[in-house]
């Protein structure tokens, strides 16, 4: 699922996959991540791991989250520089992320 303000500065993609042997690993996140040195992630209904990259002109911010057998990846791509501009309903709707079963 991808979402977009046409007057913003960025995009957010989020996809989900399942575990079907079990639940998701904080090391289950590092191999499908493939990224060294990660921040923690906290969110309130969702923990894993962040990583902001840049590549070209590029800023990817992404987050590698879990829930039971639950996998998220979540990512923000925006121009360098342009990071800022949305943080605030970035950051809403990354914590406002939950799993179905959550209460």
């Amino acid at each position: 699922m991808a979402f977009y303000n046409p007057d913003g500065a960025g995009a957010i993609q989020i996809s989900t996959y399942l575990k079907e042997d079990g639940n998701v690993s904080n090391e289950d996140l590092l191999e499908f991540s493939e990224v060294e040195n990660p921040d923690e992630a906290d969110l309130p209904y969702l923990k894993g791991i962040q990583k902001t990259v840049e590549d070209g002109g590029d800023i990817f911010i992404n987050w590698w989250l879990r829930s039971g057998s639950q996998l998220y990846y979540v990512t923000y791509i925006c121009e360098k520089g342009d990071e800022s501009i949305e943080a605030e309903k970035r950051e809403y709707v990354v914590y406002s992320l939950r799993p179905h079963n959550a209460e």
